[in-house]
């Protein structure tokens, strides 16, 4: 990937981890916080095994190293003039999740959550998903059982997370596709958004239009200096050249960690139109309906309103992929929430006022409060707007 735009960026610590061919390299015991152990889950293909009365912890301290490494063409080594405090004590985290159908005949939404994850001590696994097609549900409940399979064998997990994620998505690609999935997916995916805590580092891994969200204090940090940055760290900027404002009832920033794959983005489309496919909203006498579309040269088919994602074998001809895009970050004192949620959360809702909602819910921050709240939210902003969607969130509290 070429480099684009040089901007400044939250002072965030992320590396841009580029995709490159790698080898291929279980036992995992998933917990959620108490209160979420008593709070129904709306229907989704939900992967975790639950223990009452436990918290979701993270045993290893998550240590600040506070510098930035962009690796690509160069590499951009920053240190911040006012690093962030030093986690000096483990760390605790709080996980819960809520799924709705809403106004859908089916939830074709699923979710992962495993911690410790592969018998390994401080790294948590967990993922939001959002099937579509005929299949979409079964293609959901099939991959959260296989990613996390797939990933907890890796022999470099924790040496090397982002090799041994993309060798994971392609395994749950290829025994997706095969016909012993007993699957259809020539019309029907799943996107995936993703987040493996590492010990001190954040990994995510991106398909779709689903997105991870951070909330974060930004007293003490101070931006990047510009005019290094590689495309990586403006795509993921909300806001070119700016850090993202600070919400006066939150007192938290947000930033998206991950980058939606819509088929009208540059990139994307430059890839889809690079192998023949179309990328145009669908047409009617003339008109434009609806959001750009993936579609082949000729005929209005398939119509994917995203780029990447699991299955659709019927468009990997004609540039969807099932590659995800990673990034890593460093964790630090300064973070408080990530959220992921599928499409559903953020069709309607931006990103800061997704971590208002989830900071400002009743219940002492708890995670399981806060996810059904921003649940409720989006169902109300999508009925307002007359659509139709499933809304998965997943909130993850950061515990001093």
């Amino acid at each position: 990937m070429s480099a684009q735009q040089s901007t400044a960026v939250p002072a965030l610590a992320v590396t841009k981890v580029h995709d490159k061919p790698s080898p291929l390299g279980q036992g995992t015991r998933a917990r959620l916080s108490s209160d979420a152990l008593n709070s129904p889950i709306g229907g989704a293909a939900g992967s975790t095994s639950r223990s009452p009365g436990q918290r979701l912890t993270l045993e290893d301290a998550l240590t600040s190293r506070r510098s930035v490494s962009v690796n690509g063409d160069s590499d951009l080594k920053t240190k911040l003039d006012e690093p962030a405090e030093v986690m000096g004590a483990p760390a605790r985290t709080d996980c819960g999740v809520t799924s709705e159908t809403g106004a859908r005949s089916e939830n074709q939404d699923g979710w992962i959550l495993e911690e410790p994850f592969a018998g390994h001590e401080g790294t948590v696994f967990a993922a939001v998903l959002d099937g579509h097609g005929p299949e979409g549900k079964h293609v959901a409940q099939f991959v959260t059982q296989a990613l996390p399979r797939n990933l907890a064998r890796q022999k470099g997990l924790r040496k090397n997370a982002p090799a041994a994620l993309r060798a994971a998505f392609s395994e749950t690609q290829e025994e997706l596709a095969a016909s012993t999935s007993g699957l259809n997916v020539e019309l029907s995916g799943a996107t995936a958004t993703c987040a493996l805590i590492v010990g001190d580092r954040l990994y995510v891994a991106n398909l779709g239009d689903s997105r991870v969200v951070l909330g974060y204090r930004r007293e003490g940090t101070t931006p990047v200096t510009p005019g290094g940055p590689h495309e990586e760290q403006a795509r993921f900027a909300s806001a070119a050249g700016a850090e993202p404002a600070v919400d006066k009832f939150s007192g938290l920033a947000a930033r998206p960690l991950t980058r939606d794959h819509k088929p009208d983005s540059p990139e994307e489309r430059a890839r889809v139109e690079a192998a023949g496919g179309r990328v145009c909203p669908f047409e009617l006498r003339g008109k434009a309906m609806g959001p750009p579309r993936v579609w082949v040269a000729k005929e209005w088919s398939p119509g994917l309103a995203v780029s990447r994602s699991f299955g659709d074998t019927c468009a990997t001809s004609i540039g969807v992929i099932s590659e995800p895009e990673i990034a890593s970050y460093d964790i630090d004192v300064t973070w408080e929430v990530l959220i992921l949620g599928s499409d559903g959360v953020w069709d309607l809702t931006a990103n800061e006022d997704a971590v208002r909602v989830v900071v400002t819910a009743p219940g002492d921050r708890s995670p399981q409060v806060a996810s059904a709240a921003l649940v409720k939210s989006a169902l109300a902003a999508l009925q307002a707007a007359k659509r139709k969607d499933n809304v998965t969130a997943m909130v993850i509290f950061f515990r001093r």
